[in-house]
């Protein structure tokens, strides 16, 4: 979508795509899941997600949890209205400072969306991410979603993370449950948040 013009208000400035006009004060915080200074458990919902949004974004900060020191790398993974039917896709393309590479993987569970260092690789790293699940209420077409993710993996290097992801389902979406894949024990590891905003657009 093509960014036609920047305009300024009380709020600061705007930007108008197409014949809309997203402002900083269209997005409103709906709720928030943290983890406080224990590992979270696999499984983390926002629930009965009002359906008066155009779009919802999350953001999120995102550790493995020390429960899995072992693992080197943890997916972040989404599932919607507690579907776990292999109709999700997601494509990637992603950088480590030296090389990029892309990827793809249809049929699946759950929905890739971030991926973070495990503790195993270097301990207290956490990923950032921002997550934007497009017309979330709309019952004529499949949901897709978009994220754009980074962390270090160890004192010198990083990565950064592009993805797209299509849920191929027509429901309004009404929940959304974090999966984390760090080893055994799943979940997320302390200070992990995830924040649900929804945008008016």
């Amino acid at each position: 979508m093509a960014i036609k013009s920047l305009k300024s208000n009380s709020y600061g400035r705007s930007v108008m795509a197409g014949n809309s006009i997203i402002l900083p004060g269209d997005y409103e915080s709906i709720a928030t899941i943290n983890a406080g200074a224990s590992d979270l458990g696999n499984g983390p919902t926002f629930s009965s997600i009002p359906q008066t949004f155009k779009h919802l974004q999350i953001r999120g900060i995102i550790r493995a949890p020390l429960a899995d020191a072992t693992a080197s790398v943890m997916q972040v993974r989404l599932q919607f209205n507690g579907d776990s039917s292999s109709i999700y896709d997601v494509h990637n393309i992603y950088g480590n400072g030296t090389s990029i590479t892309a990827g793809a993987s249809i049929n699946n569970w759950r929905m890739d969306v971030a991926q973070t260092a495990g503790d195993g690789l270097t301990s207290g790293i956490f990923a950032v991410a921002v997550i934007d699940i497009l017309d979330y209420t709309n019952t004529n077409k499949n949901k897709v979603v978009r994220s754009l993710t980074g962390c270090d993996t160890n004192a010198s290097t990083g990565v950064i993370y592009m993805w797209s992801g299509n849920w191929r389902s027509t429901a309004a979406i009404n929940s959304i449950t974090f999966l984390g894949d760090g080893g055994p024990s799943g979940g997320f590891g302390p200070y992990t948040q995830f924040a649900l905003y929804g945008i008016r657009g």
